[in-house]
């Protein structure tokens, strides 16, 4: 071990400390999970725009530990505390952005997805088969509007169809606000929507399961 490897060990307490920076980054760090975790979770099903930008969980958890193990280097005196903390951090860290990665990339696999322009052109209905639970079976179908920055999206109807006769098998536009959902069982579903925002006046749920997975 040379020298200045032992300089470094005797004079480690004596590392400049930067509290102020690092409390900021913690703070950034606590702010951006609160912001994944509550507001993006709570908002993405409702506005497009932070669906698209902002619900992406693996860069924001690895911003967060980058955050946190900046916070120790600059606010820690003692090298070896913020090297001990950077590598529990990163222990920690490694194996929920795996899971993170893992559960992402099944949820961004390609899926037949349908769009029905609604008679006016204000919104469209979205259906999507990428399942409702485990074994991928089922629909969702949403309703999106065309605004723009403001544009939303509401689950217009969840269909659980661990019975495949409960899957959707056709949706039609009655007119702007009312549309027909059928399934395979023949049975015959109407969906209404508020004139002004084109949110569903009420959701349908079709299947023994649908509002415990769907909420």
């Amino acid at each position: 071990m040379g020298p200045g490897i032992h300089q470094l060990i005797e004079h480690d307490v004596r590392r400049p400390r930067h509290r102020g920076l690092a409390l900021s980054l913690v703070v950034g760090a606590v702010a951006m999970a609160v912001l994944e975790v509550v507001v993006v979770a709570d908002l993405a099903g409702s506005w497009i725009w932070i669906d698209r930008l902002l619900w992406h969980p693996v860069t924001v958890e690895a911003i967060t530990v980058t955050l946190v193990v900046s916070a120790f280097w600059l606010g820690l005196r003692s090298a070896k505390v913020a090297g001990a903390g950077t590598a529990v951090s990163v222990v920690i860290a490694l194996p929920v952005l795996l899971v993170t990665g893992v559960t992402s990339s099944l949820d961004d696999s390609p899926a037949p997805v349908q769009r029905f322009p609604a008679p006016g052109g204000r919104w469209s209905a979205v259906v999507d088969h990428a399942g409702v639970h485990l074994m991928n079976d089922g629909s969702h179908v949403w309703i999106e509007t065309h605004q723009g920055i403001r544009s939303r999206r509401w689950l217009a109807a969840c269909l659980d169809a661990d019975d495949p006769e409960d899957n959707l098998y056709a949706f039609t536009w009655e007119g702007p606000q009312q549309a027909r959902i059928e399934t395979l069982r023949g049975d015959v579903h109407t969906l209404v929507l508020d004139a002004t925002t084109g949110q569903p006046l009420t959701r349908i749920d079709v299947g023994p399961a649908a509002i415990q997975i769907c909420g």
